[in-house]
């Protein structure tokens, strides 16, 4: 572990003089939150291709009713063969609008881009499977 954070440091030209008194440093534990907020811009519903070796990241409108989430209306369809490819096309597109929810994306694409890789199928929202003769 030592040796990539080394790494790191010389990559970013980290240096004793870059660095804080550790007093100065504030820790911030990080806990899940429950509830999530709804983006203005609309959701996604990520899917893999395991025959075309893509990933498909389904852009839905909000469709509310009294200003609770009803369901959505499909207006764009994102098609690409990497997490990096899929993301950088919603934030071209602006398909998405808070911090969190492109947090959220980048974990579900990454986990859709490693189940293309490893052959494995992807579900949203659920951990990637993997059985013992798979390993």
């Amino acid at each position: 572990m030592s040796e990539q954070i080394e790494f790191l440091k010389r990559q970013f030209k980290i240096t004793e003089e870059n660095k804080n008194d550790d007093n100065n440093v504030r820790l911030i534990k990080a806990k899940e939150r429950k509830s999530i907020e709804y983006d203005p811009n609309g959701f996604f519903v990520i899917h893999n291709d395991l025959e075309k070796k893509q990933i498909i990241a389904e852009h839905y409108e909000n469709v509310l009713d009294g200003g609770a989430m009803l369901t959505g209306k499909l207006t764009s369809t994102i098609v690409g063969k990497t997490a990096t490819a899929v993301y950088q096309a919603i934030i071209e597109n602006e398909k998405a609008s808070l911090p969190e929810h492109y947090a959220y994306l980048g974990k579900e694409l990454h986990k859709a881009e490693m189940s293309l890789k490893f052959g494995l199928q992807y579900t949203q929202d659920k951990p990637i499977e993997i059985s013992k003769s798979q390993k």
